[in-house]
């Protein structure tokens, strides 16, 4: 008897486990059972009715917390105050599924999309036909979000959205400190779910390219905020500083004060101490302006 109780409690537990209440649900045809909460219990029973005219309805999580009592059944409302009850849509959203994907493949090149689901926030009968799509750019670093369409008629339509892909990004092989260049020797790339980004991940290392702007640890992804261009002048380095006038060209060694990329204006020490100001031209070479 214990032996067979304990098989129904492990038996139940996935579905226990299952039992969170959502904010938002869609349904196709009233009445609203409990399979519309849940759709793999095995125990169907109605919730409520509702007019059939009606798209959308709004009840509070205790009225179903009750019924589910009821057939006791235990369902956790967490701070779920109240469940809108959504009449699904007729709509195709394909159009609007490959305009994100197109949006997302633009801004992340090493993105591979498997799906992206769309879904009005509210009963559309119709999709227009003219519309603007109106997509925050922070939204691109997340997996979920809200979106809208403006109409000509200046109506906005939401919608919720979910894209199922993964991203190829670049961590750090062992702590890397501020200033250490970036390299195929100690970074490595990994594909991993697109969930949430922070910035614009890395998508490709070229040796003394980049270099860390803060400590890393592994399993960090490297975005671009992470990172600066790998200066070719370091500070205290010897350079050559070369200076044009006319058909003349003068040509004296100093040292850099400063680190510079290509095109920065630092400045240089001569070997009389007087500092001037010169502009990164190549690796070890500066001019005077």
């Amino acid at each position: 008897m214990l032996l067979r109780f304990s098989f129904f409690m492990i038996m139940s537990l996935p579905l226990l486990s299952a039992m969170h209440l959502k904010q938002q649900y869609y349904f196709h045809t009233t009445p609203i059972y409990s399979t519309t909460l849940f759709p793999k219990m095995q125990k169907k029973f109605i919730l409520f009715n509702m007019n059939t005219t009606r798209t959308h309805y709004r009840i509070k999580s205790t009225q179903l917390i009750k019924r589910f009592n009821e057939h006791n059944l235990s369902l956790d409302a967490a701070s779920v105050r109240y469940v809108n009850f959504i009449k699904k849509s007729p709509i195709s959203t394909t159009r609007l599924e490959q305009q994100l994907k197109t949006r997302y493949q633009n801004t992340f090149n090493n993105l591979h999309v498997k799906t992206i689901y769309v879904t009005p926030r509210s009963y559309l009968a119709v999709l227009p036909k003219k519309y603007q799509l109106l997509f925050s750019k922070n939204n691109l670093y997340k997996s979920t979000g809200i979106f809208s369409i403006k109409t000509p008629d200046k109506k906005r339509i939401f919608f919720n959205y979910r894209i199922d892909a993964t991203i190829e990004v670049y961590m750090p092989r062992h702590p890397l400190k501020r200033g250490d260049a970036l390299t195929p020797m100690n970074t490595h790339r990994q594909s991993i779910l697109f969930e949430r980004l922070r910035g614009a991940p890395l998508e490709q290392i070229h040796t003394r390219e980049y270099r860390i702007k803060r400590s890393m640890k592994p399993g960090h992804i490297i975005t671009h905020r992470d990172i600066e261009c790998y200066p070719i002048v370091k500070r205290g380095s010897s350079v050559v500083v070369e200076f044009k006038s006319g058909s003349v060209l003068l040509q004296f060694s100093a040292i850099a004060s400063q680190d510079g990329i290509k095109n920065d204006i630092i400045t240089v020490q001569q070997k009389d101490g007087r500092r001037i100001k010169a502009r990164v031209v190549a690796a070890g070479h500066v001019e005077i302006e």
